[in-house]
């Protein structure tokens, strides 16, 4: 790498990545958006549910434990089309707060039914909560 110019923004984009996910001792940002959730996954495992190539989707992060494992792929897609309330600890859909579970499963039908078909592969969505 002779050009001094692409060598500056090698070190910066390095910099960059180096901050972005192991400064803080986590795996990126998004890591530790709710540190309150840290060991719910493993509850959920623990109590038998199958988390493989599954993520657990917080419907209201006043109920930890109060859930949605849908596929990897539906949830980060269903969040594209997600605002997070911080004083409510709650999701809006379109503007309009989802303070029930219905109203959130409602949403994320919604969601599904706007994907194109090869997003459609896994589209369960379980419907889940344990004692906390």
């Amino acid at each position: 790498m002779t050009d001094p110019e692409k060598h500056k923004k090698e070190m910066e984009r390095g910099r960059d990545k180096y901050n972005r996910l192991y400064k803080n001792g986590t795996t990126g940002e998004r890591a530790m958006a709710h540190p309150e959730t840290r060991d719910v996954a493993r509850k959920f495992q623990v109590a038998g549910y199958d988390l493989t190539d599954k993520e657990i989707h917080h419907w209201d992060y006043n109920s930890l434990y109060d859930v949605f494992i849908m596929s990897k792929r539906l949830h980060a897609c269903f969040h594209k089309y997600l605002e997070y309330d911080d004083t409510t600890k709650q999701f809006k859909y379109g503007g309009k707060l989802l303070t029930t579970k219905e109203e959130h499963l409602n949403a994320i039908n919604e969601v599904i039914a706007k994907l194109p078909e090869e997003y459609k592969i896994d589209t369960t969505v379980s419907d889940v909560a344990l004692q906390e």
